[in-house]
């Protein structure tokens, strides 16, 4: 409780808890469950004291199913999650906020070494299975790829889209990106940083943020995976930063 106090005091808008082991974690196997489902609630209530609430790092079933039971509003990774804990999830809906980019690679592709390269491994062996059960249950799914590092790793998350390709439609991988996100993002209320319009739509006094693509992604989202080429025009906050329609 203190903690997350803290931490909501300093400024986040959102809480994430570490509720399982992880890959690059020096300390902690992958299989492990962290926190009792009493502290979970705790950190939980905290953030909804506050008009926010908590994401939780997990990967293991019970550390899933711990974390709905305990009110979070989103799974981040959750590859070893039971078709159960993806119903409850879709029931009470919770996000589904893992990455398809990040299991498609070798170890030696994501960077992995020493004891990591096992625990990667691990969570690859599970990704399949993990994501067939998002797709059969219909969870809820947002957009991101987990890639840690500077920017030439940076320039690689558009590949996100493509890897999604295999288990979705363009339609919807557009949506997570999206609005799905951008529902995300306001059920954290009066603490994100941006009040002053709608988020994730295309309407006038919205935040806008839009891209004009050279082509249509409903029909063929291999487009978005190379934005030097296929996006003409990025705009943020109404501010135009690239526009090379008319080259």
């Amino acid at each position: 409780m203190k903690a997350s106090r803290e931490i909501l005091r300093a400024g986040a808008t959102q809480l994430k808890i570490m509720g399982s082991g992880s890959i690059t974690g020096a300390h902690d196997p992958l299989d492990v469950t962290e926190y009792t489902l009493e502290e979970l609630k705790a950190i939980v209530k905290e953030a909804e004291k506050w008009g926010t609430y908590a994401t939780i790092h997990a990967y293991s079933s019970e550390s899933v199913m711990n974390a709905i039971e305990a009110g979070v509003k989103a799974i981040e990774h959750g590859l070893f999650a039971s078709e159960e804990a993806m119903r409850l999830m879709k029931e009470k809906d919770i996000f589904f906020s893992t990455q398809f980019l990040s299991y498609s690679a070798t170890p030696e592709e994501a960077g992995m070494t020493g004891e990591s390269v096992a625990k990667y491994n691990e969570a690859k062996a599970g990704a399949t299975n993990g994501y067939k059960n998002a797709k059969k249950v219909g969870v809820k799914m947002s957009f991101g790829t987990d890639l840690l590092g500077g920017l030439e790793i940076a320039k690689a998350q558009n590949l996100e889209f493509l890897a999604r390709a295999e288990y979705f439609t363009g339609y919807e991988i557009l949506k997570q990106a999206t609005s799905n996100n951008a529902e995300l993002f306001e059920r954290s209320g009066k603490r994100h940083p941006y009040q002053q319009g709608a988020l994730g739509v295309i309407k006038e006094g919205a935040y806008a943020d839009i891209v004009v693509v050279d082509g249509n992604p409903l029909e063929n989202i291999k487009l978005l995976s190379d934005p030097a080429k296929n996006l003409k025009i990025i705009m943020k906050d109404g501010k135009i930063y690239k526009n090379t329609l008319n080259q």
